[in-house]
């Protein structure tokens, strides 16, 4: 009677899965991953359906061909890219497709093949799997295309309770527990639906107390943070964002006189507050500028003396980006730049923007394709910009007399945790993000990038201060939460107060930096080493049984003789 149970439930089983051989229920569960991954992504407010989008992926990729995996995961890749980051068409048409297709299956499509092929093995997939994704989002942020966007662990930026461990992990250790969670409940469900639940009752368990127990490390970890570190009573840093709403459209000559009485009534408003810092954003003043004398620009020398001036007579630092100009014996070259004016009118400190955007600040592809080059540079804003080299410091003081020091970041060097870890290993006392995302005009591009600074602020422990064109401008303190911000699409004036945590030291994360891709990058070497070797003894054994069967056969039917 047990048996005959045994077949019916799993008669019954295979009677629920038939549909989901055909070609429509495949298509439709391969769009409905792209379309939970789209909604997990800011600025939708509903990041916990990341923690099953894969799901319905996972149950086509296991009963599919490798064509057919390969199509439907290509499909549910592109509604994902798609979707998500339809706002790359503002920077050229063609961007879109570009992204949807080549990052698509690079960094979507290739990843999900190889983790296709351990789901059904229990124990192997539960590692694997998110360490292979963790290795292709890595190469995702600082391969050819450097395109940081759609990392599972940003989707989680609201959930403070949850990411603490990205002070040890890095925000790819949030991805990683994202992918391994989605195969422990593909786990469950498949367990369910294709074996006999009464005999799978002890692996249902473990997958179980392994979900509990993830989530509840996370939130006793993050208690922990929350509890253990204080802050100093004193006040470190009083500062100003002064939120800018220069249109991207708009050339600053033909604004020049408008722009700049706009920067100079921020500076006095904020002055008047007795801020030591004023923050404006990324190309604040679009123009190039100069320090070099024997290039000569227009209207140079006066923008710069303005803005010594406002600094000394209201007794604050200025900083704000621009593109710079150099001469070397190769010619004039070009920087995103940040200046920073001290209260005393000097110039304290400059820092060029290292990593560059593909196709907008450099040409990725070198000589081989001379066409496209020229086409992009004619049909977009894109310029050809030098990158910089170091990542140093910048100083002042604050009203009290105690030296300050922070580091800063260029728009997308936001992505890149790096030069973050960089800042604190130099001990800087806070972190600037000052960018410019009003080129989009789209609010999913500003939600998406402002998110990304959060990891920042955890994994250094460091305050990010973040101004942006057009927003989203805010403070985030070292747990992650945004203090206090400035509405998106409007102009606007904040202040922000910098404190410091007692007995702060570096994170380990700071230390040791993406020892996760390292880890991972050995556990698939493992794991993959030890199925072939487990591979080869079982072929090896098969077929030594198999000689000796034939040659007891044989020596059966001589003694038969």
């Amino acid at each position: 009677m047990g048996a005959g149970l045994l077949k019916k439930n799993q008669k019954m089983s295979k009677t629920i899965l038939l549909p989901l051989c055909g070609v429509g229920i495949k298509l439709l569960l391969s769009g409905c991953t792209g379309l939970l991954l789209t909604l997990s992504q800011p600025p939708a407010t509903v990041p916990w359906l990341v923690w099953f989008a894969f799901l319905p992926l996972f149950f086509v990729l296991t009963r599919s061909s490798f064509q057919q995996a390969f199509i439907f995961t290509f499909i549910s890749g592109f509604v994902y890219y798609s979707l998500s980051f339809q706002w790359v068409i503002a920077f050229q048409r063609f961007a879109l497709l570009f992204v949807a297709v080549l990052g698509n299956f690079l960094f979507f499509v290739l990843p999900l093949l190889l983790i296709r092929v351990f789901l059904r093995k229990p124990f192997l997939s539960f590692m694997i799997s998110p360490s292979i994704w963790v290795i292709f989002e890595y190469c995702k942020q600082w391969w050819l295309l450097k395109f940081p966007f759609g990392i599972l662990g940003y989707t989680q930026y609201g959930w403070i309770q949850l990411i603490q461990i990205t002070d040890i992990t890095g925000v790819l250790g949030i991805s990683w527990i994202i992918v391994f969670l989605n195969v422990l409940v593909f786990r469950i469900i498949y367990l369910l639906l294709y074996d006999s639940p009464k005999e799978q009752i002890k692996p249902l368990l473990v997958h179980f107390a392994v979900i509990v127990c993830t989530f509840g490390l996370l939130l006793l970890y993050s208690g922990l943070q929350f509890s253990i570190k204080k802050y100093d009573t004193d006040n470190r840093l009083k500062a100003g964002f002064a939120q800018t709403l220069f249109h991207p459209k708009v050339k600053w000559e033909t604004k020049s006189e408008a722009y700049s009485a706009i920067i100079k009534s921020m500076i006095e408003d904020l002055s008047g507050l007795g801020v030591d810092l004023v923050l404006f954003p990324e190309l604040t003043i679009e123009r190039p500028l100069t320090l070099d004398t024997t290039i000569r620009l227009r209207d140079n020398a006066a923008i710069l003396n303005n803005l010594s001036d406002l600094a000394e007579s209201g007794d604050t630092h200025i900083l704000f980006g621009c593109i710079e100009l150099t001469k070397d014996e190769t010619g004039i070259k070009r920087y995103n730049s940040a200046f920073l004016f001290s209260k005393d009118g000097s110039l304290a400190g400059r820092y060029r923007k290292q990593v560059l955007v593909p196709f907008g600040e450099f040409y990725p592809f070198g000589p081989l394709f001379p066409w496209l080059r020229k086409y992009i540079l004619s049909t977009t804003d894109a310029a050809e910009l030098e990158p910089g080299r170091e990542a140093s410091l910048f100083h002042m003081t604050n009203k009290k007399g105690e030296i300050l020091s922070f580091g800063v970041l260029i728009c997308f060097e936001s992505a890149y945790a790096d030069i973050s870890r960089k800042y604190a290993l130099q001990n800087a006392d806070f972190i600037v993000n000052i960018t410019n995302d009003y080129w989009s005009l789209s609010s999913i591009a500003m939600y998406q990038h402002a998110i990304i600074a959060v990891f920042r602020a955890i994994e250094t422990r460091k305050p990010m201060l973040r101004i942006s064109n057009g927003g989203f401008s805010c403070y985030i303190n070292e747990f992650g939460k945004y203090a206090s911000s400035i509405p998106i699409f409007k102009s606007g004036l904040m202040t922000g107060i910098v404190r410091t945590l007692q007995n702060q030291g570096k994170t380990l994360y700071t230390l040791l930096g993406d020892w996760l891709v390292i880890a991972s990058i050995f556990a698939c070497l493992f794991i993959m080493g030890y199925l072939f070797i487990k591979e080869h003894y079982h072929s090896f054994g098969k077929r030594n049984k198999k000689r000796t069967q034939i040659k007891m056969k044989k020596s059966g039917n001589a003694c038969s003789y």
